[in-house]
């Protein structure tokens, strides 16, 4: 999410938070949702969808721990 964007927006991801057990809010300071992170950093967005995915992969393979 971005740091610039409407504190609804926190409070929408806080209630995701509370849904989902693996949930992480991702902060991107100086990004706003008119300026999201996939367009302006791509490659830190990259970074933690890799993370993601490598966290699930290794979930569903019965790697907790990751």
């Amino acid at each position: 999410m971005g740091g610039r964007s409407h504190p609804a927006y926190r409070a929408m991801a806080e209630r995701l938070a509370d849904v989902f057990s693996d949930f992480r809010i991702e902060e991107y300071p100086e990004r706003h949702h008119f300026d999201p992170p996939h367009r302006a950093e791509p490659e830190a967005f990259a970074d933690v969808l890799l993370t993601h995915w490598l966290r699930a992969s290794a979930r569903s393979a019965g790697d907790a721990t990751v």
